[in-house]
């Protein structure tokens, strides 16, 4: 299928099943620290231009949420450790989900970066995530790199149960393995960058061009190293 007719497709359907828990900055965020990652040489050279691609994808990261109980994705309180074992079966259905919202992109490199996002991004560096307990270069740099940018930017939203986190906690949380272990050159290479980041990501929520705007701005292949 055309690359351009994949990327409408699957706009169009991540527009529509954006998850709640994540504002439509989300992808523009996963996009701007994808391309800082193919800078500083930590992202495969051949993926520079999968990143809107992989960006898009990263919109339904969370899409499994949507066919759990009610009682859980919309629970008040703090989930207790039996209701974060059932959650954790969000990530497994995530990528049954992709199957069914998507099938028209079945062979597009975009359909295998939405299901590995759906299906690894809870995954962490040393092999206490799930559901496969995948440890460091068993998980893709893409989605590890997803992965950081959903703990952030969970952090620094609101919830039902606490406030937004302010952006030095949010990043010592990280650190300190508060939400799981990360590769620590990758968070290394983003902590300074995150909140700079995410801040770019929500001003470019209503640019109708915001994809090409962000790997044109200040971002050139030809700047890598």
């Amino acid at each position: 299928m055309e690359k351009v007719r994949v990327r409408l497709v699957l706009t169009e359907h991540t527009a529509k099943k954006q998850e709640t828990s994540h504002g439509a900055h989300f992808r523009d965020f996963v996009q701007i620290m994808l391309c800082h990652a193919w800078i500083i040489g930590m992202l495969e050279a051949e993926l520079w231009s999968d990143i809107p691609d992989i960006a898009e994808a990263s919109a339904l990261h969370d899409i499994g949420k949507n066919v759990m109980p009610p009682r859980l994705v919309n629970k008040k309180d703090e989930l207790t450790n039996k209701d974060h074992k059932e959650m954790e079966q969000h990530t497994i259905l995530g990528a049954l989900c992709v199957d069914q919202i998507i099938p028209e992109l079945r062979g597009e490199d975009v359909y295998d970066y939405a299901q590995k996002i759906c299906f690894h991004h809870h995954e962490r560096i040393n092999g206490r995530g799930y559901p496969l307990g995948l440890c460091g270069d068993e998980i893709p740099t893409y989605v590890q790199i997803v992965s950081l940018a959903d703990v952030y930017d969970a952090l620094r939203s609101d919830r039902s149960y606490r406030k937004a986190i302010p952006p030095e906690k949010a990043a010592r949380m990280i650190y300190d393995e508060e939400c799981g272990a990360f590769d620590p050159d990758l968070f290394d290479a983003f902590e300074p960058h995150l909140e700079e980041f995410r801040k770019m990501s929500l001003m470019l929520t209503d640019d109708p061009h915001r994809m090409e705007s962000i790997q044109q701005r200040n971002i050139r292949k030809d700047s890598r190293r």
